[in-house]
């Protein structure tokens, strides 16, 4: 059996979701980039269909190791929950 992560495995999570009886699935990725700069990237697909249906990201700049929290909550406020 191969190992794979999921945030590199080209949809495979969205057949896992399914599996699992769920209608979509969600995979969040936080990347240090550089000591001071992180991406925090999210992507949402379709269960049954694979289908991408929303992805997102957002690049901090920020030396703290607590701020791709904040990058996290905004990227949800702003694409899932449609907060301003």
């Amino acid at each position: 059996m191969n190992s794979r992560s999921l945030r590199q495995c080209n949809g495979c999570e969205a057949a896992i979701a399914l599996k699992l009886g769920a209608d979509q699935s969600f995979v969040g990725v936080v990347r240090r980039i550089s000591r001071t700069e992180y991406a925090v990237q999210f992507q949402v697909r379709d269960a049954h269909t694979g289908a991408m249906i929303l992805a997102r990201q957002s690049d901090l700049r920020i030396g703290a190791d607590y701020s791709w929290n904040r990058g996290a909550a905004a990227l949800i406020n702003s694409s899932l929950l449609g907060n301003p």
